[in-house]
C-alpha cells in the first residue's frame, strides 16, 4: 500500500492514532499509554504527541472527555 510517506513517519502516525483511541477513555494512566505505544519517556510521547496534534496528551484527554 503507497501512502506517500516513510515508513518512519507512518509508523509514528500510527502510535498516536493508538495513543488517541486510549485517551479517549479514562484509565489507562498517560504514562502507561506512552509505554505501551511505543515510546520510551512519557516525556519523549508528550513531545511527539504535541508535535503531531499541538495538545499535550493531557490537554487532548480532557478536550474529548468533556
Amino acid at each position: 500500500m503507497a501512502t506517500g510517506q516513510t515508513l518512519t513517519r507512518y509508523v509514528a502516525d500510527r502510535k498516536i492514532d493508538r495513543a488517541k483511541q486510549l485517551l479517549r477513555q479514562a484509565s489507562p494512566a498517560i504514562k502507561v499509554i506512552a509505554w505501551d505505544c511505543g515510546f520510551d519517556s512519557a516525556a519523549a510521547f508528550s513531545a511527539a504527541f504535541r508535535k503531531a496534534t499541538g495538545l499535550t496528551p493531557r490537554q487532548f484527554r480532557e478536550g474529548v472527555m468533556h
